[in-house]
């Protein structure tokens, strides 16, 4: 069954206590904390085993399962220096979310340098060679790397694209399909080509504020800075992108992983957020099993 989560962006500045009763309480299935960012839950690099030890037993006894552990680890780094750290940062993240119980860690593949188009080879091989080794590294404690639709990795085509030049266990693609759909990808399209190979999926809803309808969106073969304009916050299911019908593409498929709102920018309370949030999913998926 496709499962809920949520990433701590929504509630920085709560603890882990808070987040897993609120997460219980509005009827969430997960929570996946973005490590790095100065957020609250205090899950990072500096706990120490016993203390890893207790954060997993708490979270076991929530009920509440770590979905993902949400790294800003990326491969595209021209310099070679930066490029280790971010392999070894990585390595060091699967071994927290292994010893946390958690089976899935997202990364990015990073910016391509310019001039984008010729860079574009040279860098995928270098994201690809990247992910390779940590995604090996990541099969020696039970741990898959989950590839995020990000950057100038948007589109779905490239991020297959990278892991068929990776070839290489412990690899998998978290879609965050706004990411992609804002870049030219229309959902049922480019399903085919990474179906079987998602393990997460990520997501926000917004509202359209420019003039005439704005799908289908303008292909872009890289990161289109402008992605987001002309779109507001809306509660997840009451804005204009295709919520529903990607969540139902998954049921229809059987994709029994989470659906993680990454909400960044809003001023409303996490309360609010979170509990609406819930409340839309759980009805859409209701409304999704009974028409299948």
């Amino acid at each position: 069954m496709l499962k809920s989560s949520f990433m701590s962006f929504s509630c920085k500045e709560w603890d882990l206590d808070t987040i897993l009763a609120k997460a219980k309480e509005y009827g969430f299935d997960g929570f996946e904390p973005r490590v790095e960012s100065n957020h609250k839950h205090g899950i990072e690099l500096s706990l120490t085993k016993s203390e890893r030890e207790q954060v997993k037993t708490k979270c076991e006894d929530s009920g509440i399962i770590l979905s993902c552990l949400a790294t800003s680890v990326q491969y595209s780094s021209p310099d070679d220096a930066e490029y280790r750290r971010n392999i070894e940062n990585c390595k060091q993240h699967i071994i927290l979310a292994s010893d946390l119980g958690i089976k899935l860690l997202r990364v990015f593949g990073g910016t391509i340098p310019e001039p984008k188009i010729e860079n574009r080879d040279r860098f995928f091989d270098k994201i690809a060679k990247g992910i390779k080794e940590c995604g090996k590294f990541a099969t020696e404690y039970g741990t898959t790397l989950s590839l995020e639709t990000h950057d100038d990795i948007c589109r779905v085509k490239n991020a297959n694209e990278i892991l068929q030049r990776a070839d290489a266990p412990g690899l998998s693609i978290n879609w965050d399909f706004t990411h992609s759909i804002t870049n030219g990808d229309v959902p049922r399209e480019v399903y085919p080509i990474i179906k079987g190979k998602i393990t997460h999926l990520h997501t926000r809803d917004a509202k359209y504020i420019g003039e005439g309808n704005p799908f289908p969106m303008k292909k872009h073969e890289f990161h289109a800075p402008d992605m987001y304009k002309n779109w507001e916050y809306a509660h997840l299911g009451e804005g204009d992108m295709p919520i529903k019908e990607l969540m139902q593409i998954m049921v229809e498929d059987n994709f029994d992983g989470f659906f993680s709102l990454e909400q960044l920018k809003t001023n409303l309370s996490p309360e609010e957020v979170l509990s609406k949030t819930a409340q839309n999913f759980i009805k859409m998926r209701e409304e999704i099993n009974k028409s299948l």
